[in-house]
């Protein structure tokens, strides 16, 4: 790398607190869209959930690819910012919102919800996606 091309581990101690409300509003974000899947995956079945053969699946993924996204906007790299604050955390991240997944899984064993491998497999491929889109973005220096 040239001399005027910063590492990630150099972008990572840089502070550029220019962007910090971006940061923490994506991180609330991610939060408030915690709550929302808790209390979609984990209360009474929502009427959309049969909107279509496999609707279920598609928001699993969908909900679950965005708080990746979320999470990897903030954490390892933010578009035109630099590194975030855990740059080699991108496998982490991802690999925690599909264990968030397989989790909610295993709680709705418990309650009055069924639950469903399949609907696990949707969360990690919601996860890779949303972890290929930052990859793809990045590359293309967005």
């Amino acid at each position: 790398m040239t001399a005027d091309v910063p590492t990630l581990s150099q972008m990572a101690t840089t502070t550029d607190t220019r962007y910090s409300a971006l940061d923490t509003v994506l991180g609330v974000l991610s939060l408030c869209l915690v709550g929302v899947v808790l209390r979609l995956t984990l209360g009474p079945v929502p009427d959309e959930a049969a909107l279509f053969p496999q609707a279920d699946k598609l928001f699993h993924a969908g909900s679950l690819g965005l708080l990746a996204f979320l999470l990897l906007l903030v954490g390892v790299w933010r578009p035109g910012r630099g590194a975030g604050w855990w740059p080699a955390g991108a496998w982490w991240i991802v690999g925690g919102s599909a264990l968030f997944g397989v989790l909610i899984e295993v709680a709705q064993s418990f309650l009055s919800r069924d639950a469903d491998v399949f609907d696990a497999l949707a969360d990690l491929m919601g996860t890779l996606i949303a972890l290929w889109s930052l990859l793809k973005q990045r590359a293309a220096g967005a």
